[in-house]
């Protein structure tokens, strides 16, 4: 399986490890703007793993580099999200995205369907985990009137392997 990871900041260089550590592929690309992060990145996590620098506002090159994989990871920034879904229903890529994007993705729910591809939106700590925790816990009530969750966010003494604080 091909795969492709957008965006390599405290996430995505985490979950590239991760990928390599645990799944069975025949490669990994990953790519974010910062060319140096990228290429520390891949060098560190082996022969199977690519960096490819990108600006993923550019929609042509983001369409280029999802034509030739099976699976796409989307990292990037909220607002940036959207277009790599759009481009995923254009491409027929399957996608699992852990942005949280402004506009609505269930907008491509039919043409997604209609392609025959997966998109899992919104799968990242809160919305995504939460929402698995708050369906669960729900699912053993009678009832439920309402929920409310708090999600930790960056520290200001960052640990690692995250650097971040949930």
């Amino acid at each position: 399986m091909k795969l492709l990871s957008i965006g390599c900041g405290y996430i995505g260089s985490v979950l590239a490890e991760e990928i390599v550590r645990s799944l069975d592929f025949e490669k990994l690309i990953i790519c974010d703007s910062t060319k140096k992060k990228i290429e520390e990145t891949a060098k560190r996590l082996g022969a199977r793993v690519f960096p490819a620098q990108l600006d993923i506002s550019n929609y042509s090159n983001l369409l280029e580099i999802i034509d030739d994989v099976d699976l796409v990871i989307g990292l990037s920034p909220g607002k940036l999200g959207f277009n790599v879904m759009k481009a995923c229903v254009e491409k027929k890529k399957n996608l699992v995205d852990l942005s949280f994007m402004p506009e609505d993705p269930f907008l491509f729910q039919k043409s997604a369907l209609e392609a025959g591809i997966t998109l899992i939106p919104d799968c990242g700590v809160a919305p995504g985990l939460s929402n698995l925790l708050i369906g669960k816990s729900s699912s053993q009530l009678d009832e439920v009137e309402d929920t409310i969750v708090y999600v930790g966010g960056l520290p200001q003494n960052p640990v690692s392997p995250l650097n971040y604080k949930v």
